[in-house]
C-alpha cells in the first residue's frame, strides 16, 4: 500500500496512516466476505481513516471502522 500525503497536509502522519488503514482493511477482508471500502480524509493536521464493509446477503448490516489522528499540538 503507498500512502501519499498532500505538501500542505499532516505529512507527519502519513507513516501511521498507512500502517493503520492496512491493518483496518486485513482485519476487514479476515472477517468477512463482503466487499470492503476504505475512504482517507486529510486535513491540515489530521488524517481520517474510514473502512466500511457491507454485507449484501443482510442489507444495513455493514460495518464501519473509522479512526481520526491528529498531528501533537506544539502550542505552550
Amino acid at each position: 500500500m503507498n500512502v501519499f500525503a498532500h505538501p500542505s497536509g499532516p505529512v507527519s502522519l502519513v507513516d501511521d496512516a498507512g500502517r493503520m488503514a492496512s491493518e483496518l482493511v486485513a482485519s476487514a477482508i479476515r472477517h468477512t466476505d463482503a466487499p470492503v471500502e476504505l475512504t482517507v480524509d486529510a486535513g491540515d493536521d489530521m488524517v481520517r481513516i474510514e473502512v466500511r464493509d457491507d454485507d449484501a446477503s443482510l442489507p444495513g448490516t455493514g460495518r464501519v471502522v473509522s479512526f481520526e489522528l491528529r498531528e501533537a499540538s506544539t502550542a505552550v
